[in-house]
């Protein structure tokens, strides 16, 4: 695996004893409960996802989504500034390695006063499953580092994340995502999204044009069932097939809802000021 931040050809340096403690300490102070340890893939060095609970970490996240679009050039730092905060409420992910450099992203947006990010250019087909009173969350900012190009198991654990904070853990009905048409059918094979709004242009990432896909997060849930029981073998080339395990699972819903905890305190906290 490259890191883009090592001189080429020349692999990560070894860190000290100073720099272990260093993490150790900051493993201890986090408390074990914060991060969660990610299987590594052949090859791969230690990776973990968190919950960018404070605003260091949201700010780390964004500035990784802004790096990635810009170089694909989907934004510019204008626009960048001008996307900076969402008013609704969100969940954001930040994948870091074993060094704690952030190497990839995402976030849901929930359905709320203020609305989804899609709402921008496909209101009328939110609008549509509003009126079925369906809960959605919007998966927004998935940016993943360039070195990370090959690595298929970070995609898969990262939409299982996804799936169960917006499911099991926030009782959503759907999930909603803007893609690149020449993505599409990436998300509507192994995910079974199906599309929900039309190719238009779309102004946060530089007028590029973009689809609404949408998945049923009940029959999400059923796909993945089947595919633990092995007994769809249509279901054998998707990622449900990459994705959880019933033991795996339960541990991750403990994170997320002791996650899910703390922000609601610190929400409380944050009122009573």
């Amino acid at each position: 695996m490259r890191y883009p931040l090592e001189a080429a050809g020349r692999a990560p340096r070894r860190p000290s004893a100073v720099s272990q403690v260093l993490r150790r300490i900051e493993v201890d102070l986090d408390g074990p409960a914060e991060r969660w340890v990610l299987p590594a893939s052949p090859g791969q060095a230690g990776l973990s996802l968190r919950i960018a609970e404070s605003e260091a970490l949201r700010r780390r996240a964004l500035e990784l989504a802004h790096r990635v679009y810009r170089a694909c050039g989907y934004t510019s730092d204008e626009e960048a500034k001008a996307t900076e905060s969402y008013p609704g409420e969100t969940l954001t992910f930040l994948v870091q390695d074993e060094y704690h450099r952030d190497i990839a992203t995402a976030s849901l947006a929930f359905d709320g006063l203020a609305g989804l990010p899609c709402d921008e250019i496909f209101g009328a087909e939110v609008r549509a499953l509003r009126s079925q009173s369906r809960r959605m969350a919007e998966v927004t900012r998935l940016a993943l580092d360039r070195s990370l190009d090959r690595d298929k198991s970070l995609l898969v654990r990262l939409f299982a994340f996804l799936f169960l904070a917006a499911h099991r853990i926030e009782g959503c009905d759907d999930f909603l995502i803007e893609v690149n048409p020449r993505h599409a059918g990436f998300y509507r094979r192994f995910l079974r999204f199906e599309t929900c709004g039309p190719e238009r242009p779309c102004p946060r990432v530089n007028n590029a044009p973009a689809v609404l896909l949408r998945l049923d997060l009940h029959a999400s849930s059923r796909f993945l069932d089947a595919a633990r029981r092995q007994d769809a073998p249509e279901l054998t080339r998707t990622l449900y097939a990459a994705g959880f395990g019933s033991e795996e699972e339960t541990r991750a819903l403990e994170y997320l809802r002791a996650a899910k905890a703390r922000r609601e305190i610190n929400a409380v906290g944050e009122g009573r000021r």
